[in-house]
């Protein structure tokens, strides 16, 4: 994406800001508490396509993504969730052997032990933004759902920032939870995809992690280009009030219970 001058560049802008908004906080929700009948709704709503859509043009995986979806909402509901939760309990919880770690440090030492020191680097960075964990000390802080979650609080805050006429604070946040994104997400989602095809079904939790990898490869770039944009002095920002309807659904999202969710969210320390 191109952004210019201009009143366009502005609403385009701002659909994206709120798209990744949503995007982080969805894969938060779906990594870090087990499915629900509602998460599923959410998950094939139109909230969603439409936020996986301002990503997906020019990238091969989201938009395979976005078709994934759609054939995966037309299952037996009840069917999918039970195969859903069965695989988010391989995948996350055990208790036999997980297929992959959903901690980023194993991937950085090649070490399989938990609280590494790339743990208290990332908690030095949510600590920097005024977050700790829920469960600090209890789950190791590079939980890949608790990654999530910052850059979902990061990219709140840019949206509100935007939308307050801030340019500079959005410009800031969105160079912040880049370099954070490059240092702890970025480098590593990509083998955790492929470690997790290995599992002995792929029902949704795989794809999921593949998407959320590209994603923030997407991401990265839009957050350099868009943060650059934001500094010129002709920049403009500001709400349009155009995403109402996005709005509702991203606080809904935002607002969704999930059991054992509470061990992987952040919360101001």
């Amino acid at each position: 994406m191109v952004l210019q001058d201009g009143g366009n560049d502005a609403l385009q802008l701002e659909a994206l800001l709120a798209a990744r908004a949503y995007l982080y906080t969805l894969f938060h929700k779906l990594f870090g508490g087990e499915p629900t009948a509602d998460a599923l709704d959410v998950l094939f709503g139109e909230a969603t396509a439409d936020a996986v859509e301002e990503f997906a043009q020019g990238c091969e995986t989201l938009a395979g993504f976005d078709s994934f979806l759609r054939k995966l909402a037309q299952q037996n509901r009840e069917e999918l969730l039970d195969s859903a939760k069965d695989e988010y309990t391989r995948v996350f919880i055990g208790p036999m052997t997980l297929p992959a770690s959903p901690y980023e440090s194993p991937y950085r030492s090649n070490e399989a032990t938990l609280f590494q020191e790339n743990t208290l680097v990332v908690r030095d960075a949510y600590r920097a933004e005024g977050y700790l964990p829920k469960a600090y000390q209890h789950v190791p802080d590079d939980h890949v759902a608790l990654l999530c979650h910052f850059c979902a609080l990061r990219a709140a805050s840019a949206l509100d920032a935007f939308r307050e006429g801030n340019t500079e604070q959005a410009a800031g946040c969105l160079r912040s939870q880049n370099t954070f994104a490059r240092e702890h997400m970025a480098n590593w989602l990509g083998e955790y995809a492929r470690q997790l095809r290995y599992n002995k079904t792929a029902v949704l939790y795989p794809q999921l992690v593949e998407a959320l990898a590209a994603f923030v490869t997407a991401d990265c770039t839009f957050a350099d280009e868009a943060a650059f944009w934001l500094e010129d002095d002709d920049a403009t920002a500001g709400s349009s009030g155009e995403f109402e309807a996005f709005d509702k659904a991203l606080d809904a999202l935002v607002g969704l219970p999930l059991p054992y969710l509470s061990d992987n969210e952040l919360d101001l320390a």
